[in-house]
């Protein structure tokens, strides 16, 4: 049952991300079909003998062979510095870290940052 485990893993991790991008909802016995699945082309791609598992080199297992997930590149994140009228809500809640150093909430924000959240939202560029 080598490579299962990761099989599983990996059709688990797949499924949450078609669910949360694409909307696509799987049963558990898809899931476990879709693992099994992995499971056997993991089994195809592999030599598994006493001193370890070896990789294949393609087509030397099938034509219908394991490959390594291909790498995804992350789309880049800029930053850009804003003044403080642009981002008040951001500025108090540093100066309210500045001065209450051990103060933390729970469930509902501190009500002037409430406020504050609300006046952006009514009107973004007020002073």
């Amino acid at each position: 049952m080598q490579g299962l485990f990761c099989s599983s893993l990996l059709s688990l991790w797949n499924a949450r991300n078609k669910l949360i991008f694409e909307g696509t909802e799987f049963s558990a016995l898809e899931l476990v079909e879709l693992a099994n699945s992995k499971h056997e082309e993991y089994l195809k791609a592999v030599l598994i003998t006493d001193s370890g598992t070896k990789i294949l080199p393609p087509g030397a297992a099938s034509s219908d062979h394991w490959m390594p997930p291909q790498i995804i590149k992350l789309r880049v994140v800029e930053f850009s510095h804003v003044k403080r009228s642009g981002n008040r809500i951001a500025h108090e809640l540093a100066q309210l870290a500045l001065t209450n150093p051990n103060f933390m909430w729970l469930e509902d924000a501190p009500i002037d940052i409430c406020n504050l959240a609300l006046m952006d939202r009514i009107d973004p560029i007020h002073e």
